[in-house]
């Protein structure tokens, strides 16, 4: 009887072993597949979504996109003329209502060029900034009144209409495009400050 007992206890020992040694092997996880704990996105403000998310430009600042986007091409080259490309590659996080070319083609005949010259680098760099809102604003944050105080120290008046969102009366054409330090809006027309009356759109 005592035989039969110390064969029971060294089975049961045995067993127990390999059922630790079998955990050790899959570091723990009761399912026995290495690797399968699951970890959630980190949606926590200012952090930029997973690649191939709608909308989104991931691991990629404001003038990352504006130099590789060519319907950005002319504001690139006015945010480099206006010595702006430093500020909006700062972490910000910065909201920018971006013209892309063909807002620039609509200014009068001749108001581009000159506000490309040397001797026009404060207008310039003035205009811009008015396109620029400290924060990250989504479509969704705008609501119908509001004001924006851009980094012109001028204001944007928001509108909404029939699910449409306009500042300053021009409406926001692509939406909610993301960047490692804020969000970009694409507009078609360039918007100026009230102040600047200097240009304007062709109408």
């Amino acid at each position: 009887m005592k035989s039969y007992r110390r064969i029971i206890t060294v089975l049961a020992l045995a067993g127990g072993l390999a059922s630790t040694e079998a955990v050790g092997q899959t570091g723990g996880n009761p399912t026995g597949r290495a690797g399968a704990t699951t970890r959630q996105p980190d949606t926590s403000p200012g952090t930029t979504p997973a690649s191939g998310a709608t909308g989104t430009q991931a691991g990629r600042n404001i003038v990352n996109i504006t130099n590789s986007e060519g319907q950005f091409s002319t504001l690139a080259a006015a945010l480099k003329q206006a010595d702006l490309v430093a500020t909006l590659g700062n972490p910000g996080p910065f909201t920018v209502f971006a013209p892309d070319n063909e807002a620039f083609k609509a200014l009068p005949a001749g108001t581009l060029d000159n506000l490309m010259k040397d001797n026009s680098k404060e207008t310039l760099a003035s205009i811009l900034k008015f396109h620029v809102v400290p924060g990250r604003i989504r479509m969704a944050d705008l609501e119908d009144g509001q004001k924006l105080k851009t980094v012109n120290g001028e204001e944007l008046s928001v509108t909404k209409l029939n699910g449409k969102v306009a500042v300053n009366g021009v409406e926001l054409d692509q939406p909610d495009l993301e960047a490692s330090n804020g969000i970009i809006h694409v507009v078609s027309k360039v918007l100026l400050p009230p102040k600047q009356g200097m240009v304007g759109n062709k109408q």
